[in-house]
Parts: C-alpha cells; sequence; structure tokens
C-alpha cells in the first residue's frame, strides 16, 4: 500500500511540474502576443500602415466640418461678378472633392476591414477557434 501511495505522490508532483512549465510557457507566449512591439518587429509596414489609417480615421474624426455653404455664400456675394466659368470650375469642383471623399471612405473601409482580419487572426492564435466563431456570427 505504501508503494502505491508513494507512486502516487510521484506522479502527482511529476503533474505539477508540467502545469507550471506549461503555464509559464504559456505566459511568455501570452506576453509575446500582446506585446506590440514583437507585433512591430515581425511586420513594421503592416504596422505603420495601420499607424497612418488609424491618423487618418482620427483626424477626420476630430476635424471641424467643412464649411462649404459659407464658402459658396462668399463667391456669390463676392464683389467681382462671378463669371460662368468660374461656377462649372467651382462644380467641377465640388464634384472632385466628392469623389475625393468616396476613395477615402473606401480606404478607411479598407484599413478597418484589414485591422479587424489582422485582431481576429492575433486572437485566432492565442485563443483556437475563435475565427471560426467569428464567421460563424458574421455569416448570420
Amino acid at each position: 500500500m505504501g508503494e502505491t501511495a508513494d507512486k502516487i505522490e510521484t506522479y502527482i508532483d511529476q503533474e505539477r511540474e508540467d502545469l507550471g512549465s506549461n503555464l509559464r510557457e504559456l505566459e511568455s507566449k501570452v506576453k509575446a502576443t500582446t506585446d506590440w512591439r514583437t507585433h512591430f518587429r515581425k511586420h513594421p509596414l503592416l504596422s505603420v500602415g495601420i499607424a497612418v489609417g488609424g491618423g487618418l480615421i482620427l483626424g477626420k474624426a476630430l476635424a471641424p466640418p467643412s464649411n462649404t455653404r459659407a464658402v459658396n455664400r462668399r463667391l456669390a456675394t463676392s464683389s467681382p461678378p462671378v463669371q460662368a466659368d468660374s461656377l462649372s470650375r467651382n462644380t467641377g469642383s465640388h464634384i472632385h472633392r466628392g469623389q475625393i471623399h468616396k476613395h477615402q471612405d473606401n480606404l478607411k473601409s479598407s484599413l478597418i476591414d484589414m485591422a479587424a482580419q489582422r485582431v481576429v487572426r492575433f486572437i485566432d492564435e492565442a485563443v483556437p477557434g475563435f475565427k471560426e466563431q467569428v464567421e460563424k456570427h458574421t455569416s448570420t
């Protein structure tokens, strides 16, 4: 009976040591995956792209709204008469600005989508099966 208890005690001690080493390994992996410096070293261009995209989005969100009505009012009440040429140029410029805003919105959407995919992939590496759960919830 004493031999069996010693075997059980030895087995428990081994399992405790294995569990401790597994926890230390998991802790180091979690620290490495959550450290932004590690990701920057691995993917410097992506990191810069995300920073630029975030800056664009933040700049657009914090920028004061453009007041095109005030500009148009100033043009209409300017001392020299407004020629048809300048009106057509202003209209073309307005259309051009609309296209620029549309492209900026597309760029923002693409950057956000790319960042979201990277975040999901990053979390999936730490938590296996996470990506499948996200895909299951986004497909419905």
